[in-house]
């Protein structure tokens, strides 16, 4: 951000600030200003001052010598003072969470969300934030925490599984009412709204300049509607492919199969059978790939950009029986077709079916008139059972 800074000027070929302020602040305020300052010759001086010293007689140089400066900074819990007062012709980075004491109607800034880290980020990443953690342990926890490194990549996790336990169900039927409705409230400052342990900003895809407030993490939204389905369910009965009530019909779904004693069904001419228990959801760039190298079993594995064309949505294996799990949010029936064949074929030969001698479980689950009602087919699509 520094570089880029102290090069806009050139690039845009404008008058722009030649100067960036960093304030890194510690608790025992023994940190520093860091003062970047284009020499002219093609280099950077940096210069530093405690970070003790008034914000003003850190800016106020440069506006004595008529010298335009950035000033980046962190607001921190209680250290509002260090945002620079309106005297000062500085342009001010502010680095924070979300609190309405940074934000006020007076306020002429704009607020930028930045976008929330990548799956494959953080797995490129994990030897800075945590070393001795493995890949799969990362994406892993990415279904529990999500994108948030301070949880995602934490040295005590049970404490982080806890703390997030704990703000699932402080949640209010208001609450996760106004999430799904797009009309999250969400700020540091307000002890009544929900926390990053449940929640995550990030930019709307359609137009950044707005935030969009939802679930941090596919966990928390299996959880949340695991726990408030009575209220949701309808909202899922029918809901578009890809739409949101979709996504939060597959993460109750893998919820439901993560459930220990596992779920029970019945179809016609069959025992019933039982599957979940599984111990873990991971979120994998090819599911097929990873339970069939996974020598444990009883791993949920599912995509982790969707993939509507694959045969399955999320798959597991239990002992030599791959059990892939398709979804729909309409209870309605299709012919099968070519493309279906074809991801079969796909499917079948990526699990090495015939190598390894192994079988294949394809179940059609599509939510119910009633709540926690479930229409559950067996998917042969060469004997057209269930399509």
């Amino acid at each position: 951000l520094i570089h880029a800074l102290l090069l806009k000027g050139d690039e845009e070929k404008q008058r722009e600030p030649k100067s960036v302020v960093h304030l890194v602040r510690t608790k025992e305020e023994k940190g520093f200003y860091y003062v970047y300052t284009r020499n002219g010759k093609g280099g950077v001086d940096l210069s530093f001052k405690p970070e003790k010293t008034s914000i003003v007689d850190v800016l106020s140089p440069f506006e004595r010598a008529n010298q335009d400066v950035y000033f980046v900074g962190d607001a921190g819990d209680t250290k509002i003072n260090q945002v620079p007062p309106a005297t000062v012709k500085a342009k001010v980075i502010l680095i924070a969470s979300a609190d309405d004491r940074i934000q006020s109607e007076e306020s002429n800034g704009k607020l930028l969300c930045y976008p929330l880290p990548r799956l494959d980020d953080l797995v490129r990443t994990k030897k800075v934030y945590n070393p001795t953690i493995q890949e799969d342990e990362v994406r892993k926890r990415f279904d529990a925490f999500g994108p948030i490194p301070r949880s995602l990549f934490a040295r005590n996790p049970q404490a982080a599984f806890m703390s997030q336990e704990m703000a699932i169900e402080s949640l209010t039927l208001k609450q996760v009412v106004q999430i799904e409705a797009g009309q999250a409230h969400w700020n540091t400052n307000d002890p009544d709204s929900p926390g990053s342990h449940v929640l995550a900003m990030a930019p709307d895809t359609q137009d950044p300049s707005k935030v969009v407030v939802d679930y941090v993490s596919e966990r928390v939204r299996g959880r949340v509607m695991k726990r408030f389905d009575r209220v949701l369910w309808k909202n899922m009965l029918n809901a578009p492919p890809g739409s949101r009530q979709a996504n939060n019909f597959a993460a109750y779904m893998r919820q439901l199969l993560q459930e220990h004693r596992g779920w029970t069904f019945q179809t016609d001419g069959m025992e019933p059978l039982t599957v979940g228990g599984c111990f873990a959801a991971v979120p994998v760039n090819d599911i097929y790939e990873s339970v069939r190298k996974n020598d444990k079993g009883l791993v949920l594995y599912y995509w982790a950009t969707p993939k509507d064309d694959a045969f399955v949505d999320f798959i597991y294996r239990t002992g030599n029986t791959y059990v892939g799990v398709k979804l729909s949010t309409t209870a309605t029936t299709e012919q099968p077709s070519l493309s279906l064949l074809d991801q079969y074929r796909e499917c079948a030969t990526s699990l090495g079916l015939a190598e390894l001698g192994r079988s294949l479980l394809a179940l059609r689950v599509a939510p119910d008139t009633g709540v926690r009602e479930f229409n559950v087919r067996t998917v042969d699509p060469f004997e057209m059972m269930g399509w």
